[in-house]
């Protein structure tokens, strides 16, 4: 596998931290949103370094493995992100020591299955053992199920193609009936993880302070298996954002058993999912709207629209996206989540250079949005701001419904 395709790989597994985390810790509060506004500010700044990079790759194609290692290595890019890495160094290790003294351990069931290792190409091999560019992989990501949904992005097409099934669905059922993340201490920097959803479980070692990855296993596709196992909570809850997002695991969890998933084809299962998913929300309406509140009141306002920038989409444009993204994401809790879906909702339903949309979207994912906030003159409603590296989304949030309205995009 080429470099730049190793790259794309993990461009999108990174927005799906970006686009999935649903816990929210309150402890060590300022560090850890002091590291993540740092973070997203630098990648703002570097942005047109990765789109450099992005552009030149091309050019590595007739290279060696080794050769394109080295070549990473001299950019730009490369070098001013390794360098924020080794700056925060510190911060990094006490928060993910800090998550990972939260989490659980596995219950010898799943630590006593049969785990089949799994085949690695050569070039995302090189990018699991070389501490430097295994970190790129991690740069967002604190939690223990942050870290598992990188590397269970990056394995799942080897796990399901493997089987031989319906990749569709049994893809809908890796991801939507809830995962649950275990792990284990092996040494000093040394953590053992465990992922299990209800089709499959994997399992690696990750060191925590080089980012190195090893140890890979999984179990064949099987859902039988996977329900014979008494599972117990994943993590200690802090906050009120853990109580919930520990309820809600369980219920996606429990909700397998109830819903007929192996009669019915992927489609029917995905709405009859998006429909508990709002029964879940309306039974817990009042925690959400307290978290979400919390959470909003402590970005900064949003800012005049500058003036280099062009209007690009109008919300009114948009009215089957919004009802959209408000129906499949009613147990969002932080607008991050709702920006990178919306973005990716409005691009994907133009008709324009399919290529180019998809080198905006891994661009975004990667760099990520600054988002800003304030309550509107409608109750329960909040304005949203997320500036990009060159576009800013903006949107309402009714944070007791979960709709969305007014999308507008603006194009540097």
């Amino acid at each position: 596998m080429n470099i730049k395709a190793c790259f794309g790989k993990i461009l999108l597994a990174i927005s799906l931290v970006i686009c999935g985390s649903y816990l929210h810790a309150q402890d060590n509060t300022f560090i850890k949103s002091s590291l993540k506004k740092e973070t997203t500010t630098f990648m703002l700044e570097i942005a047109r370094d990765l789109v450099t990079f992005d552009s030149a790759s091309d050019s590595l194609e007739k290279l060696s493995e080794e050769q394109r290692r080295i070549a990473l290595k001299q950019t730009s890019f490369f070098i001013k992100l390794t360098d924020f890495l080794h700056r925060h160094e510190h911060e990094y290790l006490t928060l993910r020591q800090q998550e990972l003294a939260k989490s659980l351990a596995p219950p010898k069931q799943l630590v006593e299955l049969s785990y089949k290792s799994i085949p690695m190409d050569e070039g995302l091999s090189n990018f699991y053992k070389t501490p430097e560019i295994a970190r790129l992989l991690f740069i967002r990501a604190l939690r223990p199920v942050d870290i598992a949904s990188i590397v269970g992005s990056l394995l799942i097409p080897q796990i399901l193609n493997a089987s031989g099934e319906d990749y569709r669905k049994q893809l809908s059922i890796s991801q939507l009936y809830g995962t649950k993340t275990y792990v284990k201490q092996q040494d000093l920097y040394e953590w053992k993880i465990w992922s299990v959803n209800r089709l499959y479980a994997i399992r690696f070692s990750w060191n925590i302070k080089t980012g190195v990855l090893s140890d890979f296993g999984y179990t064949p596709p099987n859902t039988r298996m996977i329900g014979d196992i008494k599972f117990f909570p994943f993590i200690q809850p802090v906050t009120l954002a853990d109580s919930l997002s520990l309820h809600l695991r369980e219920y996606q969890w429990n909700l397998y058993d109830s819903m007929q998933v192996e009669e019915n084809a992927y489609y029917v299962i995905n709405n009859d999912l998006a429909i508990r998913l709002q029964d879940f929300f309306k039974e817990n309406k009042q925690q959400y709207v307290r978290i979400r509140k919390q959470l909003l009141a402590e970005k900064e306002l949003p800012i005049p629209i500058p003036v280099m920038y062009h209007s690009l989409y109008e919300g009114s444009d948009f009215k089957d996206v919004e009802e959209q993204l408000s129906n499949l994401n009613p147990i969002v809790m932080e607008p991050e989540d709702l920006t990178m879906n919306a973005y990716i909702f409005v691009n994907s339903s133009q008709h324009f250079d399919q290529a180019n949309v998809s080198k905006k979207l891994r661009h975004n994912a990667i760099v990520g949005f600054q988002h800003r906030a304030a309550p509107s003159d409608m109750q329960d409603v909040w304005k949203v701001q997320a500036i990009g590296y060159a576009e800013i989304v903006e949107y309402n949030w009714n944070i007791a419904t979960g709709e969305i309205t007014a999308i507008k995009i603006w194009e540097k």
